[in-house]
């Protein structure tokens, strides 16, 4: 997965989530938007997005550097 706080605007990454068989059975896309992030979950079995929730930037949990 990449660094949310290194995604440009509109960019797309995505999460995978594993059932209990250790299969996806449904992943989160998040994209960059102005102020934040949206974060979609994407259901396989529907071939559907279920959820969107929007994440406000905060710099609290960016890693820096050095």
């Amino acid at each position: 997965m990449k660094d949310i706080y290194k995604l440009k605007l509109h960019e797309i990454t995505d999460i995978e989530v594993c059932s209990d068989s250790n299969t996806a059975t449904s992943y989160w896309s998040v994209m960059r938007v102005p102020g934040g992030w949206i974060y979609q979950i994407w259901d396989t079995e529907k071939q559907d997005y279920v959820r969107g929730l929007f994440i406000p930037f905060n710099n609290e949990f960016q890693i820096v550097e050095p």
